[in-house]
């Protein structure tokens, strides 16, 4: 017989379970991570908004303030959405949910 014609030896219970106990793992490491780095940039978007809006309140031009507060919001909110939906597409694309 040829080693094409031979047939694969399947792995036995206990191979296939600690094959599994790793798959496992390494998939809640995957999953931790992302959620690590998904509250820490809504945190990050969080401040980058709130630093442009409490600098809307310290300067004195009336323009610029309004500028300021308006573009924390936008910043702030823009940041949060664009962060949790980068979350969710990769939760889809890894098959996580």
């Amino acid at each position: 017989m040829t080693n094409a014609t031979r047939w694969a030896k399947p792995p036995t219970p206990d191979q296939r379970a600690a094959q599994l106990l790793a798959e496992e793992r390494a998939t809640t490491r995957d999953v931790r991570g992302a959620w690590v780095s998904t509250i820490l940039g809504c945190f990050l978007w969080v401040l980058v908004g709130m630093a442009l809006m409490g600098w809307a309140f310290h300067t004195t031009d009336k323009q610029t303030g309004q500028i300021a507060f308006l573009g924390g919001l936008v910043v702030g909110y823009t940041g949060l959405t664009v962060t949790l939906a980068r979350f969710y597409l990769r939760g889809e694309r890894h098959g996580w949910w």
